[in-house]
């Protein structure tokens, strides 16, 4: 999929500073976050940056919140509490202010951040099972080279269905999921 710098949107996913700091190779992840906000200001791509719970666990990490505030590009901030960004609803009307005009399915969403196996995963999950065509920015905790969800997040679903303990956010058949929108 070739993504149009006038329908996509770049999210940036809980690159907080105490989970930042705790993650496999950090500052390469940082690096490449921090690389997705780069390419988003060259070709004026709106970006929205959300934050998991940031009483708890703190803001933006300062690098990455340097890079985001100096945008010129449209960007918007969300604080959430729901794991996936879909599950807040100040989600949705960040990309509708960023984008405006553009139905969900119309938008082509790429993803950064971390914590993909909880945050970021149910964000794309909820965002395909509503239509829009997604690019995740990496695997695992990293945001490394790009590549279409149907990679490496079919893997992840596909393994979702054949774990009990994944039934959470498993498929429930073709094109439905069940995502939480909360801690359980």
């Amino acid at each position: 999929m070739l993504l149009d710098v006038h329908r996509s949107i770049l999210v940036v996913i809980d690159v907080q500073g105490k989970l930042a700091d705790m993650i496999h190779r950090p500052e390469l992840v940082k690096a490449a976050n921090r690389r997705l906000l780069q390419f988003a200001e060259l070709f004026q791509v709106p970006v929205v940056l959300t934050e998991q719970y940031p009483k708890g666990l703190g803001p933006t990490h300062p690098d990455i919140l340097a890079d985001f505030e100096a945008l010129t590009t449209e960007k918007r901030r969300v604080a959430k509490t729901a794991f996936g960004c879909c599950g807040d609803p100040g989600f949705e009307k960040a990309l509708q202010e960023v984008r405006p005009g553009l139905a969900g399915a119309e938008r082509q969403i790429v993803v950064g951040g971390i914590e993909t196996h909880v945050c970021v995963m149910q964000t794309v999950l909820a965002l395909l099972s509503e239509g829009a065509p997604s690019t995740s920015a990496g695997r695992r905790s990293a945001a490394a080279a790009p590549s279409t969800v149907n990679g490496p997040w079919s893997a992840c679903s596909r393994r979702a269905r054949s774990s009990p303990a994944s039934s959470r956010w498993a498929s429930n058949g073709p094109g439905t999921r069940t995502i939480p929108s909360s801690r359980p």
